[in-house]
């Protein structure tokens, strides 16, 4: 059975909530299907989606839309993906969730986005894991293959709550990162258009 996916769109109106309708519309045709959508009360994305949930307001999105992925998600792992998103190629999802199954250490791998400069991870007193397939990184986003069952307590939110996540999955002793060969292009990674960086 192929991962449940969680679509997750918080874009009011203009040109960011075309880019939302847009990534969905690519997103259905990629996996054959519409996505799950989770979308806040004012978002503008209102397609007739199964299992489409509108959740709250813009302020608590960016937990709760995680929060009710893991909780609807019906399948181990699932992918939860941010509203501007597009994935590269084919089997993008099958062979992401894959290389996760393979790699029992890490509870979120996400997909590597080809206009964003991710590094490798250099803190001190500690080394990140790093191989062909995945890096370790201190958070990761996107869209993002997310084991079930993980997240068994959910820590106060930030601007996008990336790496909060990372920080509570490290303290039970879990990794998470980036898929080194499967990839997507982050339309509005650190754009005008965010809107994390511009709410």
């Amino acid at each position: 059975m192929p991962p449940d996916v969680f679509f997750c769109s918080c874009a009011k109106n203009g040109l960011r909530a075309k880019v939302a309708a847009t990534c969905f519309d690519i997103l259905a045709h990629n996996l054959g299907h519409k996505p799950k959508l989770l979308r806040t009360w004012a978002a503008a994305l209102r397609v007739n989606s199964k299992g489409a949930v509108s959740l709250c307001s813009d302020e608590e999105f960016q937990v709760v839309r995680r929060q009710n992925a893991s909780i609807l998600a019906q399948t181990d792992p699932y992918l939860i993906s941010d509203d501007d998103c597009i994935p590269i190629g084919k089997n993008w999802l099958e062979n992401g969730a894959e290389i996760l199954m393979d790699y029992p250490e890490f509870a979120a791998l996400a997909l590597l986005p080809i206009n964003c400069n991710i590094m490798p991870w250099t803190p001190e007193d500690y080394t990140p894991f790093l191989d062909e397939e995945v890096m370790e990184t201190v958070s990761c986003g996107g869209m993002v293959l997310m084991r079930r069952d993980v997240m068994k307590d959910w820590p106060e939110g930030g601007k996008t709550y990336d790496k909060e996540i990372a920080e509570y999955l490290r303290s039970i002793g879990r990794r998470v990162g980036y898929l080194r060969n499967i990839k997507m292009f982050h339309l509005c990674e650190g754009k005008e258009l965010s809107t994390v960086w511009n709410s």
